[in-house]
């Protein structure tokens, strides 16, 4: 009985320990916001997915206009390619906690999409 037992719990440990491991999400934006605000414009990259997302830039007071991208991001280092109608571009950047650096392109601050 007790071996019994004994070979019921070590089953059930070793079937636990090599079940199918979780897909990592750390190095996922999906669902983020990140934001750079000046006097003038509100510049967001919203991230859909774990590949797409969708640029807007609204001049304040005037009008906003929508570009989708695609993106890589391999922490710390993110490639986004803006698909503009005649053309991409490729941006290059860093992210570091809640700050994405997209060098001439600006700053952007990861924002909390709840509110």
């Amino acid at each position: 009985m007790m071996l019994t037992l004994a070979l019921a719990m070590t089953a059930s440990v070793l079937f636990t320990a090599c079940g199918k491991d979780e897909p990592s999400s750390k190095n996922s934006l999906s669902g983020t916001a990140w934001v750079d605000e000046d006097n003038q414009y509100i510049d967001t990259y919203y991230f859909t997915s774990d590949s797409k997302g969708t640029y807007n830039q609204y001049q304040k007071g005037l009008s906003a206009f929508d570009v989708p991208f695609s993106y890589v991001y391999n922490p710390p280092k993110i490639t986004i390619t803006m698909h503009y109608p005649s053309s991409d571009e490729d941006i290059e950047g860093t992210i570091d906690g809640d700050i994405m650096n997209l060098g001439m392109w600006g700053t952007y601050y990861k924002q909390d999409r709840n509110n």
